[in-house]
């Protein structure tokens, strides 16, 4: 009796271990709380910032959004917002992370800036690509809530300084003196004639 009800235990713990094995571990899945109006929620939080921008290229100390347009919080004084690359870690798992604004694409964030200086998003913030309905409907919210906003043009490129040495520094030093230096003679030569006349006189 006893034999059989050993076999019978043996043979149900070895049916657990090769069910446990075959179903798929369960794991902690990402869970945000929705918001119906987001960018309401965002005019009421004071460490968020809301604006929109193109993005540049994906780089070791986050991705570069150019800004276009901003509605709230301090703008960089770079007009650069540099999202932080932490929340591109892991998008498909359970960690809330993101994929990354595709390089020229231009979107909407209402995000707030951490210690280092950038800013966070994740899957659980605030963006959407302005070329998507959803990133329209937060476009016309924070229209709605902030106004139109500040257009931000990006800086222009400054022609660099001439140098001393550099050859358009000796163009524009030499031109100026080989002129004075022409004048001067054609000046001189026309006083000789002019003399010259008179005597012959």
């Amino acid at each position: 009796m006893r034999s059989r009800l050993l076999t019978s235990a043996l043979a149900l713990a070895v049916a657990t271990g090769v069910v446990s094995l075959a179903l798929p571990t369960s794991t902690v899945a990402c869970s945000c709380m929705q918001v119906d109006q987001p960018m309401h929620e965002a005019a009421a939080a004071p460490d968020l910032s809301v604006f929109t921008g193109t993005a540049g290229a994906n780089q070791p100390i986050g991705v570069p959004i150019q800004i276009t347009r901003w509605f709230d919080g301090v703008v960089p004084p770079s007009g650069v917002a540099f999202l932080d690359p932490a929340g591109f870690i892991d998008p498909m798992g359970g960690s809330c992370g993101t994929t990354a604004p595709d390089l020229g694409t231009e979107w909407i964030f209402a995000a707030g800036r951490n210690q280092v200086g950038r800013y966070d998003v994740s899957l659980c913030t605030t963006h959407a690509p302005l070329d998507s309905d959803q990133g329209q409907a937060l476009l016309a919210e924070a229209i709605a809530v902030f106004g139109p906003g500040a257009l931000v043009e990006p800086p222009s490129a400054e022609p660099s300084p001439v140098r001393a040495g550099d050859p358009g520094s000796f163009v524009s030093t030499a031109v100026p003196i080989v002129l004075a230096t022409l004048f001067s003679a054609g000046l001189v030569a026309g006083l000789f004639l002019i003399l010259r006349a008179r005597r012959g006189r």
